[in-house]
């Protein structure tokens, strides 16, 4: 749980593997431009994470542990989008910025 509780951010290269392999910065890009322009409650926050789905044409695994990681940095925990509301839309933004920056290399 310290992804909620430390403003250090890091993700571990088991966890960059997976956001490599599975186009996580279409999807890291999709989700942030939806939450830019929504509510940031539980509920509204499954809705985007639904709508990010159907737009990258990604579900399952692929879906969930790539926003997972690259917003908590780390490839297990509670539910996504209680931690998402937990850590709050201007961090969870800033992070997925800082992950699909090292992602293209451009960190």
């Amino acid at each position: 749980y310290k992804a909620f509780f430390h403003d250090d951010f890091h993700i571990g290269d088991e966890g960059y593997q997976f956001l490599t392999e599975n186009n996580s910065a279409k999807i890291l890009d999709v989700f942030a431009k939806h939450l830019e322009q929504s509510d940031f409650e539980p509920s509204t926050i499954e809705g985007l994470i639904k709508q990010t789905g159907l737009d990258t044409e990604t579900k399952g695994k692929a879906l969930f542990m790539s926003l997972r990681i690259g917003t908590t940095g780390d490839m297990h925990g509670p539910s996504l989008p209680i931690s998402l509301a937990l850590l709050g839309k201007k961090r969870v933004l800033q992070r997925i910025l800082q992950t699909t920056k090292r992602l293209r290399g451009d960190l």
